[in-house]
């Protein structure tokens, strides 16, 4: 029985290898979106806030864990506790009632159905907790039965050599069905999605360029990051034939109500040097978003508010985003333009866009009239001109 236990405690650090490795190449953009749909904060009312909710300790728990998928190899590494948390947890109730040689089977495809569905965008990582923990109480509950009941009772079993010979093949149907799960589940398009904004995000502009689907382009949504990454390289206006073109829709996406079309916005609005439309869009993020909270989108209020001169409001997001363990450093650098103007003025980033600003009185809220206004009072903020020109080429196509 030794051997045996040996053999499939062997065998499952293999196969969490092996889902360590896979997951890593195949569901890096899926962690990178699910840390940015949560914000853990290191505050007394935060912990008190979140822990006085129903389940609010697996909420908690859930954002603490989460904040980690920042890290390259945070999400694949704490996907991977989880799943041998699970495999190992089911493993010691089917062993307590003489089935181990069936374990495998059902700890890892159950393990592996949790890891497809920690990819979907509308599953929360507090029933993956929940679910620990009741596998954790069950095994606690067979493991005092086995100790006081079980093992005097006389159980059926196969011959060592049938069990390991279960126990080993019970791997293949396992890996089999989550394979499959994964297949069916991990669907192209929102994985397409991830990749386009965990780039922006990242604000990675080649890796937008080059990805293959944006040489066809199948999509208004597509053609909008392509075009953000040509004007954030400073070629919308010379490279802009050059790719795809979706017509008008493929420079100014559609708001749906969707968390991720808000931002894309904002990113646009922000180039074009329409900081109130952009400061709209990255507010509406935040408040369209499950948690009302989304890093990026505190940063870009940050940053808008000090360009309109609301001191008050951006230190408030600054303090948020201190607080946590990943975002406090990138806040903490906004600190020295609080009460200081003439730094936001000399800013090569804010500087510009606070210029455009003052130059208007209020926005229409069209995007032609307002993209008009902007070229024609700062005729030198060249982003402006080149998605005026694109949207009156794509228009006349």
């Amino acid at each position: 029985m030794k051997k045996e236990n040996l053999l499939r405690i062997g065998l499952y650090l293999l196969v969490a290898l092996g889902v360590f490795l896979f997951v890593r190449v195949y569901c890096q953009y899926d962690y990178a979106y699910a840390e940015q749909m949560r914000l853990f904060r290191y505050s007394d009312v935060y912990d008190q806030v979140t822990l006085a909710a129903p389940g609010g300790i697996f909420t908690w728990l859930a954002d603490y864990l989460t904040q980690f998928y920042y890290l390259p190899l945070g999400g694949a590494m704490v996907n991977t506790v989880y799943f041998l948390l699970i495999v190992l947890l089911i493993d010691v109730a089917l062993s307590c009632l003489k089935l181990s040689y069936i374990a495998p089977f059902v700890g890892v495809s159950t393990g592996l159905v949790v890891l497809v569905k920690e990819t979907d965008v509308t599953y929360h990582t507090e029933s993956t907790l929940k679910l620990i923990l009741v596998l954790a109480v069950l095994a606690v509950i067979l493991l005092v039965m086995d100790w006081l009941f079980l093992r005097k009772k006389s159980w059926w079993m196969p011959k060592e050599k049938m069990r390991t010979w279960l126990m080993v093949v019970g791997f293949l149907p396992a890996l089999f069905i989550g394979f499959q799960f994964f297949k069916l589940n991990h669907f192209p398009q929102s994985t397409r999605l991830k990749v386009l904004e965990s780039m922006r995000w990242k604000q990675d502009w080649d890796g937008i360029l080059s990805l293959p689907y944006m040489q066809v382009c199948p999509a208004p949504l597509y053609a909008c990051y392509q075009n953000l990454a040509l004007a954030q390289k400073g070629l919308l206006g010379t490279k802009l034939n050059d790719y795809p073109q979706m017509g008008e829709e493929g420079l100014m996406a559609h708001n749906h109500g969707l968390q991720t079309e808000m931002m894309l916005l904002s990113d646009i609005y922000m180039m074009q040097g329409n900081v109130a439309e952009a400061q709209m869009h990255a507010f509406n993020s935040v408040i369209y978003s499950e948690r009302l909270a989304t890093p990026t989108s505190m940063l870009r209020l940050i940053e808008t508010n000090l360009i309109m001169g609301q001191d008050k409001v951006a230190e408030k997001y600054i303090a948020i985003l201190e607080e946590t363990k990943f975002y406090a450093e990138k806040a903490n650098i906004y600190r020295k333009f609080l009460g200081h103007p003439e730094l936001v003025q000399s800013d090569p980033y804010l500087g510009p866009l606070q210029k455009i600003t003052a130059s208007l009185q209020g926005i229409s809220g069209e995007t032609l009239v307002d993209l008009n206004m902007i070229v024609d009072r700062n005729p030198d903020y060249q982003p402006a001109k080149d998605y005026l020109n694109a949207m009156q080429t794509l228009t006349l196509k």
